[in-house]
């Protein structure tokens, strides 16, 4: 099964504008030139599972009618949550981090996961790799 190929540009801008931009501050994302996107998650449960894969926290699903459901994908990697540096965290820590701060907003920054985060996983010899900015 082929997944959708997520074109980045590869171009010099750093804003990413969109001409149907929703004011929902939950669905705004943005992009930094580090390849981080940014998302703001609404106070209370999100219905996003998170689990390990090769080492690193991913997320695992993100449930229909999530808050974030369109923004966080599966395998997207959760770096930091609002000041809380989450790059190193165990899937169970980086949920704690998420759930001790359910009673307001939270800033979320990901990164968007990758074919090849799921090599492991996924046991077909047919696995597609595709190039992402990453810098």
């Amino acid at each position: 099964a082929k997944k959708p190929s997520s074109n980045f540009s590869h171009s010099s801008s750093k804003s990413v504008t969109s001409s149907t931009s929703s004011h929902s501050s939950s669905k705004s994302v943005t992009s930094s030139s580090t390849g981080i996107l940014t998302c703001y998650a609404p106070p209370g449960k999100l219905g996003v599972a998170i689990d390990c894969v090769n080492g690193i926290s991913v997320v695992h699903k993100v449930k229909p009618g999530s808050p974030l459901e369109g923004t966080l994908f599966r395998l997207d990697r959760i770096v930091a949550i609002d000041e809380v540096d989450t790059k190193h965290m165990s899937a169970a820590d980086v949920t704690k981090v998420m759930v001790s701060r359910m009673n307001k907003s939270r800033r979320i920054r990901f990164e968007r996961g990758t074919v090849e985060d799921e090599l492991e996983e996924d046991g077909e010899g047919e696995v597609v790799v595709e190039e992402v900015e990453n810098m």
